[in-house]
């Protein structure tokens, strides 16, 4: 599910022909510190993953700090995503 390198374009390529709930992460295009969580809803998101200063990572805005970006995934693979806009749904499907 992780793709390195991926432009936002790519990674709905990617996703195009999924169920919702398909995702994969990609370095982010904006900064290649932080990475991008990519997935199909009713149609694309694209969540930033941010490390904060003290190296834990944040998907999104809002959502609690996690040791690693694989922690970010195993969590929401059975809690629904917190994000605004969203159906609030899970990550289901790899890619």
């Amino acid at each position: 599910w992780f793709h390195g390198l991926l432009s936002r374009q790519e990674a709905e390529l990617l996703l195009r022909d999924s169920v919702e709930g398909s995702y994969l992460v990609r370095i982010s295009e904006s900064n290649n510190k932080d990475y991008s969580l990519s997935l199909s809803d009713s149609g694309y998101l694209h969540i930033k993953i941010i490390i904060s200063c003290d190296d834990m990572f944040i998907l999104g805005q809002f959502s609690q700090p996690f040791v690693s970006v694989a922690s970010i995934i195993e969590f929401f693979a059975s809690n629904k995503l917190p994000i605004k806009g969203t159906r609030h749904i899970l990550l289901s499907h790899p890619i």
